[in-house]
């Protein structure tokens, strides 16, 4: 198990200066009542190891708790996208709701 000085240093060799500029390619004709872009987040996990997607949706839901729901789709290996149905919901997780209970482990 990964100790919290483990865990910073790893935090600390991250370069995300150099990341490949990568476009989110969103369909065109969808109705935008369908898709409210403006409640999603995309994202990844910073890892080198493989992410068990099913396990990773059900344990976010459970950490994050959204009142309207969440959905999670896979746009490709290694990002996610987050669409919540709430704003209140996304603000939370952005202002970090829940990192004490996915943090608490390692503590």
């Amino acid at each position: 198990m990964a100790t919290m000085n483990d865990i910073d240093m790893q935090l600390a060799e991250l370069d995300i200066d150099n990341e490949e500029n990568e476009e989110l390619v969103i369909e065109e004709g969808i109705e935008e009542n369908v898709n409210r872009f403006e409640l999603c987040l995309v994202g990844r996990f910073l890892t080198e190891k493989n992410i068990n997607v099913r396990v990773m949706k059900s344990k976010l839901a459970d950490i994050w708790r959204p009142t309207m729901g969440i959905n999670i789709k896979d746009l490709k290996p290694g990002l996610f996208l987050f669409q919540f149905y709430h704003k209140e919901d996304m603000q939370w997780v952005v202002k970090g709701g829940g990192r004490g209970r996915l943090m608490g482990r390692y503590s």
